[in-house]
């Protein structure tokens, strides 16, 4: 199959009339995103995309069939979703810290995992799930994805769990697993990791049901941060000396996560800095929303900063935008407040594995 160099830029996707499409043999199978152009050491924010799909050009609608079942979904409690498509995954970094993305709809051979978002509550493999399109709204002790309505701040993560699974035993609140695939559909939508330029923030409490969309998704950064659950980063003295622990399945998310836990061994960084390389250890992709050196600027690299405590305690990780401030975006991340802390433009969004 041959490659082809595409250049689709600032696409924003609506909502489709169609319902649960299925992947045809024209659809993408592979998309490699290269950081930089140049090789190591590069740090222009812009990618290269590669695709292969038997010669076919690719359109905008190849990046919607490739990702996206379903523009929107609505369960039996009025909550709406994007539906996508499970893909396996394919990652290297090399010695400069530029990674390689490859995927696919299937697992080609044993260097491919498969998306941890498309994982049951359990643990099972699952061929869809379901992203939330609009902000978390907390009412009846239930948290929503429904249009016209404020998003809810100011609550607790744990509370948040709470009123997601009160939903059903396959819903959750927005976890790491999502912010990994948000910024893999950024990067093959936008061909870029520099969020600022190319998506319209809104500044926080606005009512959903009008902001940008990446794939129908709207304010995947801005109209406030989100709360990432199933993780928790462990403070140290420095960086290098901080840890993350992360749990593999819904059902295991609670405070205070130990499992997995690994030293963010190598890391460079001064809090408050701008991300110029993420960390990486393979078969390891929660660690991939963390940075591993903080030596980059507001149009360099990642173009998103970086906050953590030297506090020495479990600190609460949130991710995304408020409002259109530099340094906020899709591979921003703080983790500077302690697990149970409260933040006024914190909030939430819903997603589920299965509807019932």
């Amino acid at each position: 199959m041959a490659d082809l160099i595409i250049n689709i830029n600032n696409c924003m996707f609506g909502k489709s009339t169609k319902k649960d499409k299925k992947p045809s043999s024209t659809s993408v199978t592979i998309i490699d995103y290269n950081y930089g152009v140049t090789g190591a050491g590069q740090s222009s924010p812009t990618l290269t995309r590669t695709l292969s799909n038997s010669g076919k050009t690719a359109t905008s609608q190849d990046l919607i069939d490739f990702f996206v079942a379903d523009l929107d979904v609505e369960d039996s409690l009025g909550n709406h979703f994007v539906k996508l498509k499970k893909f396996y995954v394919y990652m290297t970094q090399d010695s400069s810290g530029v990674m390689t993305y490859k995927l696919s709809h299937y697992k080609i051979n044993d260097n491919y995992f498969l998306n941890p978002y498309f994982k049951d509550k359990d643990g099972n493999e699952i061929d869809y799930a379901y992203y939330g399109k609009y902000k978390g709204n907390v009412s009846s002790s239930k948290l929503r994805s429904v249009s016209g309505v404020s998003p809810t701040y100011s609550t607790k993560i744990d509370n948040y769990r709470t009123y997601a699974r009160n939903n059903g035993a396959q819903y959750h609140q927005t976890d790491w697993c999502a912010v990994f695939t948000a910024q893999i559909m950024l990067m093959c939508v936008y061909a870029t990791t520099q969020a600022t330029n190319i998506l319209t923030y809104r500044f926080t409490s606005s009512t959903t049901g009008s902001g940008t969309q990446i794939l129908g998704i709207e304010d995947i950064i801005g109209n406030g941060y989100e709360d990432v659950d199933g993780v928790v980063f462990r403070s140290g003295s420095s960086l290098a000396a901080s840890s993350v622990s992360w749990a593999d399945k819904i059902s295991d998310y609670a405070s205070g996560i130990t499992t997995n836990q690994t030293t963010l061994t190598g890391a460079t960084g001064s809090n408050g800095s701008y991300i110029s390389k993420m960390y990486y250890v393979s078969g390891k992709p929660a660690l991939s929303i963390f940075p591993k050196a903080l030596s980059g600027s507001s149009s360099t690299y990642y173009c998103d900063m970086f906050y953590f405590s030297s506090s020495n305690s479990p600190n609460l990780s949130y991710w995304g935008a408020s409002s259109a401030d530099d340094g906020s975006g899709l591979f921003y991340v703080s983790c500077h407040f302690a697990w149970s802390y409260t933040l006024g433009a914190v909030g939430s969004r819903l997603h589920c594995k299965i509807l019932g």
